[in-house]
């Protein structure tokens, strides 16, 4: 006697069996997952299906964005260097040496432009967090060594910075 089964079946079982599919499963198998969502009586998390597909697609968009800016300032770092190193050759021609220098100096600003854009992402979510910090730990007064929240919250990130690169040998 052979026991045979269905491909699905098969999907179907092994879906059962493990805690939770991968990303990768469920793209490559919607259908299998809202069915056994369906059977489950789960109306809820079978909107979350389609809701995954969507957001890991646009994870992936801006994972290939992400990798388009890093060739980009690539590019134009090794664009800065080539002409820092032609600027050393044209010592003897001023002329020509400050025509490289614009022409670094725009390339320079282009990189600015560049790191400076995550920056200002991450710099208004601290303006929020530091000015809610300050409601709640301006009233305690001084913390340790009649210093404020904000110096202390200053040295120990230092400090535990320090800490942590040495522990994990990031120089």
């Amino acid at each position: 006697m052979s026991l045979t089964m269905s491909s699905e079946t098969f999907l179907y079982l092994i879906l059962r069996t493990k805690p939770m599919p991968t990303i990768k499963f469920i793209k490559e198998n919607p259908d299998i997952v809202k069915k056994d969502l369906k059977k489950r009586n789960d109306p809820e998390k079978l909107k979350w299906i389609d809701l995954i597909l969507k957001k890991h697609e646009q994870y992936l968009d801006l994972l290939k964005k992400e990798q388009e800016l890093r060739h980009k300032r690539n590019v134009i770092s090794e664009e800065i260097n080539q002409l820092q190193k032609d600027m050393k050759l044209l010592k003897d021609n001023p002329q020509k040496m400050m025509d490289k220098q614009k022409e670094l100096m725009s390339k320079n600003f282009k990189m600015m432009k560049h790191n400076i854009k995550p920056m200002l992402f991450t710099f208004i979510p601290l303006i929020i967090i530091f000015g809610w910090l300050r409601t709640v730990y301006t009233p305690l007064g001084k913390i340790i060594l009649g210093l404020s929240w904000f110096w202390v919250y200053l040295i120990s990130a230092i400090v535990f910075s320090m800490i942590i690169r040495k522990l994990l040998k990031i120089y």
